[in-house]
């Protein structure tokens, strides 16, 4: 490598010691570049230092490659982009959850779920929105969460009035309606051959926002239907929700 001298107006000067075959360039190689000089970068990747080789970045955890670097000028840098980060931060989009639940405890009324809902933070606060209301998506046999259907209570009229059961009930933010379990004597595992295994609601939680599910609220019913209501234990000592 020959020492080059500006002499102005896009002119340089060498001064050649001894014969050879020569190649001229109007830039400098690159020493390789520093990560340490450029934040949240592990390492470059890369072959060659004449202008034009590239470098991509390792990006720190969290992060993720912005921008490469290109030999040019005597430097490698970030060239012909709005912005010189190398690597930015990498926002974390939660995947959908899904979620099961059960009891560990016998019921001798049934299980009837008046709704389910889910929060973006743990003092439950902050409700979750989906696109119709409800963010909790229950499985039922026309959704991506299985074929099966959560087995009900059968259609009854009460009071008058004619009611169904569906676990969707469970979600459709409106606490008059609600999900009677099929079972009236519920064991959280089969006892014999009338009394199968436990009642399970799966559901998953779906919105047109990325969201990171804190916290989910179960309200069942704990009253019976006569006038006046009498207290009635519709629901588990305990429950279990898996996630």
């Amino acid at each position: 490598e020959i020492p080059v001298t500006a002499a102005g107006d896009g002119v340089f000067t060498a001064e050649i010691q001894e014969q050879g075959h020569y190649a001229c360039t109007t830039e400098s190689r690159c020493e390789d570049p520093d990560p340490t000089a450029f934040a949240n970068v592990a390492s470059f990747e890369g072959m060659g230092n004449d202008a034009g080789a590239t470098r991509e970045p390792t990006c720190a955890s969290g992060y993720k490659m912005q921008n490469h670097l290109t030999c040019s000028l005597g430097a490698f840098q970030v060239v012909d982009s709005e912005t010189t980060e190398v690597c930015v931060e990498e926002p974390y989009v939660p995947e959908t959850h899904y979620f099961r639940l059960t009891h560990c405890a016998r019921m001798d009324y049934g299980w009837r779920i008046r709704e389910i809902e889910v929060f973006s933070d743990d003092q439950c606060t902050t409700p979750i929105v989906g696109t119709d209301g409800s963010a909790v998506v229950i499985a039922e046999s026309d959704t991506t969460l299985g074929e099966t259907t959560v087995p009900h209570y059968p259609d009854a009229t009460i009071q008058g009035v004619d009611q169904t059961f569906l676990a969707a009930n469970a979600r459709d933010a409106v606490m008059e309606t609600e999900f009677w379990s099929k079972c009236l004597n519920c064991n959280p595992y089969p006892v014999d051959e009338t009394h199968g295994d436990a009642v399970v609601v799966d559901f998953a939680v779906e919105s047109a926002e990325p969201v990171d599910v804190q916290c989910v609220k179960v309200t069942s019913r704990a009253t019976d239907t006569s006038s006046p209501p009498k207290d009635k234990q519709y629901f588990p000592c305990c429950v279990k929700l898996f996630r």
